[in-house]
């Protein structure tokens, strides 16, 4: 096996002779997962906010193309590409729902074959490990939402811009002496896509600033060159800033329902303590999210599974 993956760069590679096919096989094995897993999940009838949309849409109080996209905060959301490609399908659908979750369906297939690509090069051509990492993807709980209700798309197309960003910072350590400069500035795009996609991606702008400096294809860079893509990272967070607090005069923090938030350090620290216990086994924050806490439940089996659980992370 060679030092670098082949996978998207060589197509003479003895595994991979036809690596769009490969891609293909995966995305289409993902499309059959997503449908086995999801199928039957699939509702009939608009409800709650994708009701809401569609009647904002066909009553003309729905943001329509690009300009109304770029200027107007829906509900106080500022996610001008998911209003711009949601109008789109309304338009387009109309009260066709199984339209609507086919593309959440092929959405994510697409994401799936997305991070089997990702796995690929990370695991220097580990077909296994890239193809397992891609099934369990598309067979995620986490992607209900996402799948079955059709506000979902916003989380959806979110992940695909931000897994392409991904993809791109993966491919800054390429041979090719161009190949960092190249793919971060993709990367770049990828990532003012998803900001503008759903607010909650804001902070993937710090984090191409660590990985620029931090991964050896960008650190490698001319040092004007790499101030040039750190000082676009801050842009791009900074314009969603603005935009929203200056051009449209609207709070910086929505939350659900409405809700405007401010910054509370012991509430982040909080949330910050219910997330690692939750992912450690020990269900932890309020039940109409979490559906039980473990704090509530009999030692066995929920604590006894979540200690296992711990011993197999450490």
């Amino acid at each position: 096996m060679t030092s670098k993956p082949d996978f998207f760069k060589n197509p003479a590679a003895p595994f991979a002779l036809q690596p769009r096919a490969l891609l293909l096989f995966v995305f289409m094995l993902g499309l059959i997962c997503v449908i086995w897993r999801f199928g039957s999940w699939m509702p009939d009838v608009f409800s709650g906010d994708d009701l809401i949309n569609l009647i904002a849409y066909q009553d003309g109080n729905f943001p329509s193309g690009v300009s109304e996209a770029l200027t107007i905060a829906f509900l106080e959301k500022y996610r001008p590409v998911f209003i711009w490609l949601a109008s789109l399908m309304f338009g387009a659908f109309d009260e066709r729902i199984w339209l609507y979750l086919a593309v959440n369906v092929l959405l994510h297939a697409i994401n799936a074959a997305i991070v089997f690509a990702i796995a690929h090069r990370l695991s220097r051509g580990n077909l296994m490990v890239s193809l397992a990492v891609a099934l369990a993807t598309a067979t995620s709980r986490f992607a209900f939402y996402q799948v079955t209700q059709v506000t979902g798309f916003l989380e959806g197309v979110a992940l695909t811009f931000f897994l392409a960003m991904i993809y791109c910072m993966v491919r800054t350590s390429d041979d090719d002496k161009h190949a960092a400069w190249r793919w971060s500035w993709l990367a770049l795009l990828m990532a003012f896509l998803v900001v503008n996609t759903h607010e909650r991606y804001i902070g993937v702008a710090a984090w191409l600033c660590l990985a620029l400096v931090l991964l050896p294809g960008t650190r490698a860079l001319p040092l004007n060159r790499l101030v040039t893509l750190l000082g676009a990272c801050v842009v791009i967070a900074l314009s969603n800033v603005l935009v929203k607090v200056v051009i449209l005069g609207m709070p910086f923090l929505v939350g659900t329902g409405g809700t405007h938030m401010d910054l509370d350090v012991l509430r982040v620290l909080d949330l910050v303590r219910q997330a690692v216990l939750s992912i450690f086994g020990f269900n932890e924050g309020p039940e109409y999210l979490v559906g039980i806490r473990a704090i509530s439940l009999e030692w066995f089996p929920v604590w006894l599974l979540a200690a296992i659980f711990t011993l197999a992370w450490l």
